[in-house]
């Protein structure tokens, strides 16, 4: 945190900003160690709000710093792409769908001045999800969404689809948490499926796919009407789909459509 501040305080013109910066260093790092503790715990939303440095850096103030140096500068820009670029194949953590087009503030820079520029705070994120979460913070455990670098929600499923028997069928996506973890947990895994709006995501991004599979499964249907050869390469894409990545809206969706008949003996049509 230290160097961050110093690369900041270095690229500014304004020679009484960078001494208040400098002065506020310790504050600044002290907030990183806070921040870093509640994370593990999956308490940040005990962090308390601060909206003025001790008393001599505001939050505007920091929100420039960060939009015109720490974002800009050449000595610190390598910074904000490394965060930016920090998720695997370039994909939105948040909604695992998105391409990672801008960085977001885990904890909104215009309430806690004090993480405008610390990169724990600092998460990679598709433009949409960023909206999706805009200023709006947790003010109870179970309403925090999931904190990519401090939450592990991915070991287990929890994402489930359900096929809706229509024409042309239609997926809709629900939160089904394991039993094991905690209440709090499971909370926190549904506060982000509605928060980052993720079923309407999903259930628009499986109408396509549905639409686009219709072909392959109507040669396999004129292969074996039992629909045999139809249930087989669901299952298999399902597994597929699974083995990488366990909470795919693809995976969720071909293990709904793997099981069942209605769907493998022409509800694909």
């Amino acid at each position: 945190m230290s160097q961050v501040i110093d690369l900041c305080a270095n690229s500014l013109r304004n020679l009484t900003l960078k001494t208040k910066l400098l002065n506020i260093k310790p504050t600044i790092a002290a907030s990183e160690t806070k921040y870093a503790a509640l994370g593990i715990k999956a308490s940040l939303y005990l962090h308390p709000t601060c909206k003025d440095i001790n008393g001599q850096v505001s939050a505007d103030e920091m929100k420039d710093l960060y939009q015109n140096t720490f974002v800009k500068s050449n000595k610190t820009r390598h910074l904000y792409d490394s965060i930016k670029k920090s998720s695997p194949n370039d994909i939105c953590p948040f909604c695992g769908q998105r391409t990672v087009s801008t960085v977001d503030h885990y904890l909104p820079k215009s309430i806690y001045a004090d993480l405008t520029i610390t990169p724990l705070n600092l998460l990679p994120s598709c433009a949409d999800c960023n909206f999706s979460k805009r200023a709006v913070t947790a003010l109870a455990p179970q309403d925090q969404t999931l904190h990519p670098y401090f939450d592990d929600a991915d070991s287990d499923q929890w994402l489930f689809a359900k096929l809706e028997e229509t024409t042309p069928a239609a997926l809709t996506f629900f939160v089904r948490c394991p039993a094991h973890w905690d209440q709090i947990k499971q909370s926190r895994t549904e506060s982000h499926f509605k928060t980052f709006k993720l079923a309407q995501l999903y259930a628009s991004n499986s109408a396509n796919e549905l639409n686009n599979m219709r072909f392959h499964l109507q040669k396999l249907f004129a292969a074996d009407v039992s629909g045999q050869l139809i249930k087989l390469h669901l299952e298999d894409m399902a597994e597929t789909y699974a083995a990488n990545y366990k909470n795919s809206w693809q995976g969720a969706s071909y293990e709904a459509l793997s099981a069942s008949n209605w769907f493998h003996t022409g509800g694909f049509n």
